[in-house]
């Protein structure tokens, strides 16, 4: 399941990547809808990992989460 996850993402990029640099408005429409779709999938995918016990999340200490918000929001200026 996490190949698949992992080939659902990269489908994800080259759509998004596809719809952006794309001049013709169906052509583009088309992309963002393969694009929803494979976030639909990769979706699927987690929650099947997740309900067979492949992919665990772990809660994050709020101290962490701060750093990281300090430290992203500091670039961001």
């Amino acid at each position: 399941t996490m190949d698949f996850l992992c080939s659902e993402k990269r489908m994800a990029a080259h759509y998004n990547h596809f719809a952006s640099e794309c001049v013709n408005a169906s052509l583009r429409g088309e992309y963002l809808h393969l694009f929803h779709q494979c976030h639909q999938m990769q979706n699927a995918l987690m929650k099947l990992s997740q309900s067979r016990g492949w992919h665990r999340e772990e809660r994050v200490p709020d101290h962490k989460v701060r750093m990281l918000y300090q430290k992203y929001a500091s670039q961001k200026r």
